[in-house]
C-alpha cells in the first residue's frame, strides 16, 4: 500500500468516524497532491455541512460538479448548503437533480422536503409530505427522517388516498423511539380515505352490527384485519375523531358477541387483530363507551374465565383478549398466575397476545414493586391542594404513554449540565430530555405521584435510560427549597398552573436555578382555553364526577346533536381522547390559567429574560414574523399577545417557554 493510498484509508475511516478535523485535514493532504480526487472533495464538502460551515461546503460541492456535473452526492451536498444559506430555489434545483440521479438517496428525498417545507411553493403541503415519506421508505430506521414525516404529516395532513404515503406511514408506526400520537389526525384521515378499509367503516357505522358481524367472520375480512397500517396504528395512535371512535367501538361490541357466540373458537386473523384492538383499549385507557347489554356480557364473560381458569382451555386466550378490550387484567385475583402460564407456557401463541399480557399484568406488578422504594424529598406533602392534585394522579397516572422521539441531535455544551424536572408525571418529557442531553451530570425527576413515578421508572429501564445519572424521588415543589444545590436547567411542563399559588412554586424553582441557567416553563393560556369552560359547566350542571364512567358519560353527551359544538370545540384537544389526559384537561382538580401578558410581568419581576417559545414545526414562528417583522428574535411577549388574540388556538396546549435567568 502507497503511502497516498494509506492516507485516503485514514481519512476516509475519519470521516466515516465523524471525526471532522481529523476527515478535513486529510482531504487537504490528499487534494494538495491530487486537487481532482473527487472522492476528497466530496468528503471535505459533506464535513463541512455536518460542522455547519455551509459556503465552504457549498463551495467544495461546486468545485466536485465541474469534475462530475451528474454526481448525485455533489448535487445533494450543494442542495442542502442552500437550503441553510437561504437560497430555496437553488435549493429545490439541486436536490431534484440528486434524486433524479439516485431516487433511493433517503438524505436528498429527506433535505428536499425540508426545502419545499420552507418554500413559497404552491403545492408545497404535498410535496414536502411526498418526499419526507419517500426519505422514510429509502431508510426506514433513520429516526430523523420518521420524525420529521409524523411530525409534518400531524401538522398538515395529507387528503384522499395515497399508497406511498399508507407505506410511509405503516414503517413509521413500526418504529419505537417516536411519537405516534402527535400524528393521530394524519393516521385518522388516512385510515378514512384508505379503500381497503370502507366497508369495515360503512358497516360498523350502522346501528344494526349484524352486517358488520357477518363481515368480520368471512373471508373478504381476512387480508383488513391483518393489515398493517390498520393493526399498528390502533397500538399506537389515539384515534382522533368521533367517527372513527364509534367505528372501533362498535367492532368491538362485534367481536365481543362473535367471540361469546362461537365459544372462544375465532378465525386466525380475528386471534390477530384482537390484541392490536386491545392495545387501542389499553392506549386510551379503556375511553370507549361501553353500553349496558356490553357490560352485563363482560361480567358474564369475567365469571366465565375465573371459573374455567383452572381448565386452561385453548380458546381461553381469545376470552382474555376480548376482555382486555374493554378491562385490565390486573384485576383478575389470579392475574399473576394468568400472566406466569401465557408467557411461560404458551409461548406459540401470537407476539402481541403476549405483549399485552405483559403490558396489563407484569409491568403493573412492576410499578408496584417500585412505588413501594421510591425516596422522598423534605417533609411530607401537607399543602391541601398538592394533596388533591396528588390523589388525581395516584389514580391516573398522567400521561399513559409507549413512545417518545429521542433521537435529538446532542450538543456538546450541553455535556456535564445539572437538570431538575419539576413534575416529571410519568416520565414523557423525561425521556425526550434525555435525548437532548445524553451526558448530562445528573437528572432529577420528581413528582408529587408515586404511581406517575413508577411508571416513569419503568419506562426509563426498558429505553435503556437507568443511568445512574438519573434519579427519581417524590416531593411537593414547596419542598424543593431544601435541597442544598442548584441546577443548570429547570424544566416544568405544566405543573406550576395546578398548584394552589404557581408564583409561589415559579419563585423556589427560580432559586434553584443557577444565575445565567434556564428555566423551561410550560402554563395554560386562558384565551386557548376558553372553550373548554362551557364543557366544565356542563359537568358541574349533569353532576358528574371523574370516574372512568363519568368521563365515558360525558364524552357520549357531546356525542349528540344538542352538543355538537361543545364536541367540535373538544375534539381539537389532543387530551380529549384517553382517559388520563381528559381528567386532566376538563376534571383537574386544580387549574389556573394566564395571559402572556401576566407571564411577561412575573418574568420582569422575577428578574427572567424571555428566549422564546418552543413549536414542534416552524409555522407559528414563520407566521409572527409575518405579523412582526421587526421582532425578528421573535421574543415581545406584547406582540405575542396581540398574536395569540388574532389566533386565539395557537397555545391551545400550553404556552411552552424558554427563559433564561440573568446573571
Amino acid at each position: 500500500m502507497t503511502n497516498m493510498q494509506a492516507l485516503i484509508q485514514q481519512t476516509q475511516q475519519a470521516y466515516n468516524d465523524n471525526e471532522h478535523d481529523k476527515a478535513l485535514q486529510g482531504c487537504k493532504r490528499i487534494l494538495q497532491d491530487q486537487p481532482n480526487q473527487l472522492s476528497a472533495i466530496l468528503m471535505m464538502a459533506d464535513t463541512y455541512l455536518k460542522t455547519r460551515d455551509y459556503k465552504k461546503a457549498a463551495f467544495q460541492a461546486e468545485k466536485a460538479l465541474k469534475i462530475s456535473s451528474k454526481n448525485n452526492i455533489a448535487n445533494r451536498i450543494l442542495g442542502s448548503a442552500q437550503i441553510e444559506l437561504g437560497d430555496i430555489d437553488t435549493a429545490i434545483q439541486y436536490l431534484e437533480k440528486s434524486i433524479q440521479l439516485n431516487p433511493k438517496d433517503g438524505s436528498a428525498q429527506n433535505n428536499l422536503g425540508t426545502a419545499y417545507m420552507r418554500s413559497g411553493h404552491p403545492n408545497k403541503i404535498a410535496k414536502t409530505i411526498t418526499h419526507f415519506g419517500n426519505a422514510v421508505i429509502c431508510n426506514p430506521d433513520r429516526s430523523q427522517y420518521i420524525a420529521n414525516f409524523m411530525n409534518y404529516a400531524g401538522a398538515h395532513g395529507l387528503s384522499g388516498f395515497n399508497h406511498a404515503y399508507k407505506i410511509a406511514f405503516t414503517l413509521c408506526l413500526k418504529h419505537d423511539q417516536i411519537n405516534h400520537n402527535q400524528a393521530r389526525s394524519a393516521w385518522n384521515a388516512a385510515f378514512n380515505n384508505d379503500p381497503n378499509f370502507e366497508k369495515l367503516s360503512s358497516l360498523a357505522l350502522r346501528e344494526d352490527l349484524s352486517e358488520l358481524k357477518s363481515y368480520l367472520n368471512s373471508e373478504e375480512a381476512k387480508s383488513v384485519l391483518i393489515d398493517a397500517f390498520l393493526c399498528l396504528g390502533l397500538k399506537r395512535v389515539l384515534p382522533a375523531t368521533t367517527q372513527t371512535e364509534l367505528i372501533f367501538t362498535n367492532i368491538r361490541a362485534a367481536l365481543l358477541d362473535i367471540v361469546i357466540e362461537n365459544k372462544g373458537e375465532i378465525s386466525d386473523e380475528l386471534n390477530l387483530f384482537l390484541p392490536f384492538l386491545a392495545g387501542q383499549s389499553w392506549l386510551n385507557e379503556f375511553l370507549y363507551y361501553q353500553s349496558k347489554d356490553e357490560i352485563k356480557k363482560l361480567d358474564s364473560l369475567q365469571k366465565q374465565i375465573e371459573d374455567s381458569w383452572s381448565q386452561k382451555l385453548d380458546s381461553l386466550h381469545t376470552f382474555v383478549t376480548i376482555y382486555a378490550c374493554y378491562r385490565p387484567l390486573i384485576d383478575f385475583k389470579f392475574s399473576k398466575e394468568m400472566a406466569d402460564y401465557f408467557l411461560n407456557e404458551r409461548t406459540e401463541l401470537n407476539a402481541e397476545f403476549l405483549i399485552l399480557i405483559k403490558e396489563h399484568i407484569i409491568n403493573r406488578l412492576e410499578e408496584i414493586e417500585i412505588a413501594k422504594n421510591i425516596e422522598t424529598i423534605g417533609n411530607d406533602i401537607s399543602d391541601d391542594v398538592s394533596n388533591n392534585v396528588r390523589s388525581q394522579y395516584e389514580e391516573n397516572p398522567y400521561p399513559r404513554w409507549s413512545n417518545a422521539y429521542t433521537g435529538h441531535n446532542s450538543i456538546s455544551s450541553y455535556d456535564a449540565v445539572k437538570i431538575l424536572v419539576a413534575g416529571c408525571g410519568t416520565g414523557k418529557q423525561t425521556s425526550i430530555i434525555q435525548g437532548f442531553y445524553p451526558n448530562a451530570k445528573s437528572i432529577l425527576n420528581i413528582d408529587l405521584s408515586r404511581a406517575s413515578i413508577s411508571y416513569a421508572i419503568r419506562k426509563s429501564k426498558e429505553l435503556g435510560f437507568n443511568k445512574e445519572s438519573v434519579s427519581y424521588k417524590q416531593a411537593d415543589i414547596l419542598t424543593l427549597s431544601s435541597l442544598n444545590e442548584q441546577f443548570d436547567t429547570v424544566h416544568c411542563d405544566g405543573v406550576l398552573h395546578h398548584m394552589r399559588d404557581p408564583l409561589e412554586g415559579w419563585k423556589v424553582l427560580y432559586d434553584l436555578t443557577k444565575d445565567g441557567g434556564t428555566m423551561h416553563i410550560s402554563l395554560y393560556s386562558k384565551i386557548a382555553r376558553e372553550a373548554l369552560n362551557p364543557v366544565k359547566a356542563l359537568i358541574k350542571e349533569k353532576g358528574l364526577g371523574t370516574t372512568a364512567s363519568d368521563i365515558r358519560e360525558l364524552r357520549k353527551l357531546l356525542t349528540t346533536d344538542e352538543y355538537v359544538d361543545l364536541y367540535n370545540a373538544m375534539s381539537n384537544f389532543g387530551d380529549y381522547f384517553s382517559i388520563s389526559t381528559c381528567r386532566d384537561l376538563l376534571f383537574h382538580v386544580q387549574e389556573h390559567q394566564f395571559t402572556l401578558l401576566q407571564i411577561k410581568d412575573i418574568a420582569n419581576d422575577l428578574g427572567l429574560e424571555f428566549e422564546g417559545f418552543r413549536f414542534k414545526t416552524p409555522n407559528t414562528a414563520q407566521e409572527y414574523m409575518e405579523m412582526f417583522p421587526e421582532d425578528e428574535p421573535t421574543t415581545n411577549l406584547d406582540n405575542w399577545h396581540a398574536f395569540e388574540e388574532a389566533k386565539p388556538d395557537t397555545f391551545r396546549g400550553m404556552y411552552q417557554m424558554i427563559f433564561k435567568k440573568k446573571a
